[in-house]
């Protein structure tokens, strides 16, 4: 099958508490992700530009102007040349917004999908990559096999699907327990 509709991309409350470790320092265990909001590609004529009101909700989490297309770009911190247009005279011909994290992707996804704006994401070390359109009732996720592979190497480590698609709500549902969880709700 290529891809299946599932939810095993969270755990279960049970297996977060027989798993979970809860620090109350610093974090050491933590992975990084990336996200990307696409807003004006001049080589990608299919792409919506953002209302303002939605560039603002960026803007006020925390995303920045850049000019990546993908959320790996990101991740290359020497690259500085990312931050802000691409511009041509007045004209702006590339302009995305992206945010990075260390940690915590669940409140990025959340914030993303609970205000219905599409992202391309690159997860834990781009082990997966989301995917979530706007009005969509999914996020698809894509395991990346080789990924896996530079930071496992052990092939039971590799993931069974290429491809799955969670829903929107399920998403949402398992985000709140595991803050529940680690609340002590």
């Amino acid at each position: 099958m290529f891809w299946k509709e599932t939810t095993p991309l969270f755990w279960s409350s049970n297996d977060l508490r027989k798993n979970m470790k809860i620090r109350n320092g610093f974090v050491s265990n933590s992975s990084s992700s990336s996200f990307i909001v696409k807003h004006i590609n001049f080589l990608d004529e299919t792409i919506k530009k953002l209302s303002k009101s939605v560039i603002s909700k960026l803007l006020n989490y925390g995303f920045s102007e850049v000019n990546a297309v993908t959320p790996s770009q990101l991740e290359d911190v020497s690259d500085k040349n990312i931050y802000g247009p691409i511009k041509d005279g007045k004209d702006i011909l590339m302009l995305n917004y992206g945010y990075s994290v260390i940690c915590n992707q669940d409140d990025v996804v959340e914030f993303l999908v609970q205000n219905n704006i599409s992202f391309v994401a690159s997860i834990h070390y781009g082990t997966e990559t989301y995917v979530f359109d706007k009005g969509s009732k999914y996020v698809t996720v894509y395991n990346n096999f080789g990924r896996h592979m530079e930071i496992y190497h052990d092939e039971k480590c590799l993931p069974t699907e290429i491809m799955y698609k969670i829903p929107v709500k399920n998403i949402l549902k398992n985000i709140k327990k595991r803050k529940n969880i680690c609340q002590g709700k």
